[in-house]
């Protein structure tokens, strides 16, 4: 799992959605891609413009395989109105825009190889 997979989740405050967002998230890095799915799609149906649920969402399509649902989450999360810090599970931080830019371009690589 490489470290965009891993996205450490925003302070939220406690709500009962932070605390679903916080289970997603741990679904993810502990890879229960479908469990996640579900969730972060519920999520981001409250949600549509959060870039952090976006980009935890294609993280979990790319566990569960489904990598055109992937690349359209980090196209959504590149051109959402809402643009953030997101702190990363190393600890670093990076704009929401640059993350989605960096997971697309991967995802894309990775087509690319595996189309060889």
């Amino acid at each position: 799992m490489t470290p965009l997979f891993a996205l450490s989740l925003l302070l939220l405050g406690p709500t009962a959605e932070a605390d679903q967002f916080e289970n997603a998230g741990f679904a993810v890095m502990s890879r229960a891609s479908e469990n996640a799915v579900a969730e972060l799609e519920q999520l981001h149906q409250s949600e549509p413009d959060d870039p952090a649920i976006m980009l935890n969402l294609a993280a979990a399509y790319i566990e569960a395989g489904r990598l055109a649902d992937a690349r359209e989450m980090y196209t959504a999360a590149i051109e959402s109105r809402e643009r953030m810090e997101l702190e990363l599970a190393d600890g670093g931080w990076a704009d929401s825009r640059t993350l989605a830019r960096q997971g697309l371009a991967r995802l894309e690589r990775s087509a690319a190889w595996a189309s060889r």
